[in-house]
């Protein structure tokens, strides 16, 4: 189960394409892809296996008028799915 302690990356061989505002992410291993909106494009970037999802939200709720805990559910929400689809991965 991921928490906001829980650090996390990208899963190897998985492509993304940017497409306007928002990025298509294909896992290659399951054929299947993902359309993240800029928020959730920004918090996939962020994914890199170095910070924790905690870091990941207390930086996108610096630039935003959302509470942090609401921030904080969000990212831990949008990394389940990512996480659920494949396409990343708990360090």
């Amino acid at each position: 189960m991921l928490t906001l302690d829980s650090v996390v990356r990208t899963v190897t061989g998985v492509a993304t394409r940017e497409s306007g505002n928002e990025l298509v992410v294909v896992s290659p291993a399951q054929g299947k892809y993902l359309v993240l909106n800029q928020t959730g494009a920004t918090v996939f970037r962020l994914l890199d296996g170095k910070m924790s999802l905690r870091n990941i939200a207390t930086r996108l709720g610096e630039n935003s008028q959302v509470p942090l805990e609401k921030v904080q559910a969000d990212v831990l929400a949008l990394t389940e799915q990512l996480l659920e689809r494949g396409v990343v991965t708990v360090s």
